[in-house]
């Protein structure tokens, strides 16, 4: 198995109980990849814990794991495929569902599938959410023709700006804190440590311990949150302004302290790139490459020339004529404007807690300082910034992230040890940092993440649109979620040469959250045909033709591989499975499928199952006697053995993962802190947002649609949501939304277990600041209501608390739901994705990010 460790479970209660009655598989209710074993007797799944041996949770898990069993034994589970008789679509009208058999269930859809294919097979758009197998389903629309895939469970709730980030600057889809060194950790718009994020019950661990040991936390937030009760500090602020802060902190340090990595800056990012007083890299002439100065020969060079002695980062020079400065410098001078005082009138952070925090901060980052590992010296820089969806839904959501990343850039504390660390770890044992044309990183490998996309550069072919979330005309967003229902309403008037005919959802729930629903409804509407796959009757059902009941994550089998959540520094990689636990129950002629499995089948009925599997051996990069025969229909079960033994060996396959439920291998320290061990750069300035901006506009043109491309600039900015051009002083409060920690959105809502919980914590309740409700007469526990200035309104129970910002009302969650599918979700909570109005003016074209910010009045209900 060439360096990979069999990881056998020997946890004592396995062992006293008898054989094979705990079963190692992976919990699928929310994000977190927790391991879990399961209890099953008499053919029943009756108990649930966390498996002590699986690397990511060590045996922890939270209350979602345990009511897994609830969502397994649910009694409105779908039993059986089934069929639209009500002609007619829209919120709240009943389908009058007709059960039919698999077999006539599958002839529909792929009769239908055949028809697209032979027209134009773009007609066929899928949203999906399935870690496990992503490349799978992915596979089967590539294979079809289709480029309308997304994949997403959160569609426009997720972190946008997040992920394209973390790819530029970690060649990862995420990051992850090194809390074993980490000293200061400082946290924008997420709830990290508190069962929410990625990986959330391994950092809640990670995070206590480095608290135990004194690591100071802060948190930035208009509301007191979880994250916010286990922090040393929290540090209210106005919604939409964390960048305004961002760039203080950064103009104090580079500007007032001079505290910065220089030599980092010079060796790993592209703060010496000269650049020209038109925006543009100055480039060596023949090669293209972009100039440094080195300043030992008072000389340019390209970036990188082998004798270079020192790079210049400060100052100007000239070259060819032509004034030109290093990119740092121009990160220098483009921060100035963000002084203290200017900013605490941005945010209602004080001018002397912004000073303050610079000054701790730049002391945490230990410049210089060093720590020796397996003999290797590594630079050491105990600080780390993160965030995440509060800081990531706005319209100015990319330019955000970049003013949060440029702080640890600086300070030199990504991918080293104390910082901020790619996720999974670089260099293996499938991917690994790679540069590109100018020098900046990108990914390489054979294992890139399962969505696609390249992050911030390089700068994807830009061309006019055929794909419904205009993925060709905006190259840096991984996310359509924000154009795909807006141009749906209108493809005309966005270039899209084609009508869909046809939609898949699967495992996602675009009706409560891709924005207000009545938008969603009248999209959805414009779409001849449905199909869902789902375990219950949930919003998007509704609009279904057809119903094909899913397996729930107990019945199913998955090989996790497609998706990674490894954490960053040292430790393993691991890869999981999982596995069926019990059978689904129910008698014949009731049978569910898992999601894998129908659409193998509706690739074979589709005529296309030769092209699924020759695309799948590309996929799964599989090799000699794992390939897929091209005219060979494979079980989910064929197919994961020949993966996992393409992968590890020919004695790890399926039947072994069974057995065990997890593999795990030990890392290298070059896999665990990769950032010296490669010349791949990362970027302080965007060269190439300049270059984008030109190509988009003369699409635009063409298109006559006329958008604000301002935001592609090679340098950050603060810039006020549209919430702040709110006119009337009656809509005087921003409505945010929260993640809650007992619900994946509102996937969970109908859980018994997990309601009740969220009963007793009061988790439908909207926040408002006790000294302004009271003012506005409105009583803890009263009814209240918000309205927009656009008319949409909204009510639910007020919770009176001092733990948010005057100026802000939270609202929880995705709730509010009203399929009748699932009682148990309904009358709980608020919609909070009605209130968002989608425009050009409310997305951002940089991270297709979806406003959330919104302004409201609120009364006593």
């Amino acid at each position: 198995m060439q360096g990979v460790e069999k990881m056998i479970l020997r946890q004592r209660s396995h062992e006293d109980l008898s054989a094979g009655e705990w079963i190692p598989t992976q919990c699928d209710m929310c994000y977190n990849m927790c391991g879990i074993l399961v209890r099953r007797k008499d053919g029943l799944a009756v108990e649930i814990k966390g498996n002590p041996e699986h690397p990511n949770n060590k045996g922890k898990v939270c209350g979602k794991a345990f009511a897994g069993l609830m969502s397994l034994y649910s009694p409105y589970r779908v039993k059986t495929p089934l069929k639209r008789t009500n002609p007619e679509k829209g919120i709240g009208v009943d389908p009058s569902w007709k059960q039919i058999s698999w077999d006539e269930a599958l002839d529909i859809v792929a009769e239908r599938l055949r028809k697209i294919r032979a027209d134009d097979p773009r007609k066929l758009i899928m949203w999906f959410w399935e870690r496990f197998n992503a490349r799978l389903f992915q596979t089967f629309c590539h294979a079809f023709g289709t480029p309308n895939v997304s994949v997403g469970p959160s569609h426009i709730h997720c972190g946008s700006n997040r992920h394209p980030i973390d790819l530029t600057y970690h060649a990862s889809f995420r990051e992850s804190v090194d809390f074993r060194l980490c000293n200061y950790f400082l946290l924008f718009g997420s709830q990290l440590g508190t069962a929410l994020d990625t990986r959330a019950t391994a950092a809640m661990a990670g995070i206590a311990e480095a608290r135990a040991r004194g690591m100071k936390m802060v948190v930035v937030d208009p509301r007191y949150t979880d994250a916010a009760k286990i922090a040393n500090e929290w540090i209210p602020i106005r919604p939409g302004t964390d960048a305004a802060f961002a760039l203080a902190l950064l103009n104090l340090l580079l500007n007032y302290l001079h505290i910065y990595d220089a030599n980092y800056l010079k060796l790993y990012t592209n703060a010496p790139y000269l650049v020209r007083q038109d925006g543009p890299y100055a480039r060596e002439p023949g090669t293209d490459k972009p100039l440094v100065w080195d300043a030992g020969e008072g000389k340019a060079k390209a970036f990188d020339a082998s004798d270079i002695q020192d790079c210049l980062i400060e100052g100007s020079v000239t070259f060819e004529g032509v004034l030109c400065k290093p990119a740092f410098q121009l990160l220098k001078d483009h921060v100035k404007p963000y002084t203290p005082e200017r900013v605490s009138q941005i945010t209602t952070i004080p001018a002397s807690t912004i000073r303050r925090l610079a000054q701790e901060i730049g002391e945490a980052a230990q410049i210089g300082s060093t720590i020796t590992m397996e003999g290797v010296e590594l630079p050491l820089r105990p600080f780390a910034v993160s965030w995440h969806k509060g800081s990531s839904a706005h319209k100015h959501s990319m330019l955000d992230g970049i003013s949060f990343k440029l702080l640890s850039t600086v300070l030199g504390a990504l991918d080293v040890p104390g910082g901020v660390l790619s996720m999974p770890s670089l260099f293996g044992p499938l991917t690994w940092p790679v540069p590109g044309k100018d020098g900046l990183m990108t990914l390489g490998g054979t294992q890139y993440w399962a969505g696609g996309g390249t992050g911030l550069y390089p700068v994807r072919k830009i061309r006019a649109p055929e794909t419904i979330d205009l993925r060709e005309v905006f190259p840096f967003r991984l996310s359509g979620a924000a154009f795909d229902i807006m141009v749906l309403n209108n493809p005309e008037a966005y270039g899209i040469p084609y009508k869909p005919e046809m939609a898949i959802i699967f495992r996602t729930n675009v009706m409560t959250n891709a924005g207000s629903p009545q938008e969603v409804s009248e999209a959805l509407k414009k779409v001849p045909f449905i199909l869902t796959i789902s375990t219950e009757l949930d919003e998007t059902a509704e609009f279904a033709d057809i119903v094909f009941p899913d397996t729930h994550y107990l019945e199913g089998l998955s090989f996790f591989s497609d998706e990674s959540v490894q954490a960053g520094g040292p430790g393993v990689f691991w890869y999981s499975l999982l596995q069926p636990v019990v059978d689904p129950p129910f008698k014949p002629p009731f049978k569910v499928q898992h999601g894998a499995d129908i659409f193998i089948e509706l690739a074979r009925r589709g005529g296309f199952m030769d092209k699924f599997n020759s695309l799948l051996n590309i996929a799964w990069n599989l090799k000699d006697s794992y390939k897929l025969d091209p005219a060979t229909r494979y079980s989910v079960e064929e197919l994961s053995d020949r993966r996992a033994k393409n992968m590890f060996g020919e004695d790890t396959g399926l039947k072994w993962l069974r057995e065990h439920g997890v593999l795990k291998q030990e890392k290298t320290l070059k896999q665990a802190y990769h950032r010296v061990f490669h010349n791949a750069r990362i970027p302080v300035y965007f060269e190439q947002f300049l270059r984008a901006r030109e190509e988009i506009d003369k699409i635009c043109q063409d298109l006559k649609l006329e958008l604000d491309l301002s935001d592609f600039q090679p340098l950050p900015d603060w810039k006020p949501c549209p919430a702040y051009q709110e006119r009337s002083s009656d809509f005087d409060l921003f409505c945010i939304n929260f993640k809650v920690y007992n619900h994946t959105f509102g996937v969970t809502a109908s859980n018994p277990w997990l309601n009740e919980l969220a009963d007793q914590r009061r988790t439908y309740d909207i926040w408002i600041n006790a000294d302004v409700a009271r003012r506005k007469g409105i009583e803890d526990g009263g009814r209240i209501k918000m309205e927009t200035s656009y008319g949409v309104v909204a009510e639910g129970r007020a919770k009176l608390t001092e733990g948010i910002h005057p100026e802000v009302v939270g609202v929880p969650g995705v709730f509010g739901q009203w399929a009748k599918g699932r009682p148990l979700a309904l009358g709980k909570g608020v919609q909070s994705s009605s209130l968002l109005r989608r425009g050009l003016d409310t997305i951002d074209f940089l991270s297709g990010a979806l406003d959330h910010c919104v302004k409201v009045r609120v009364s006593p209900a």
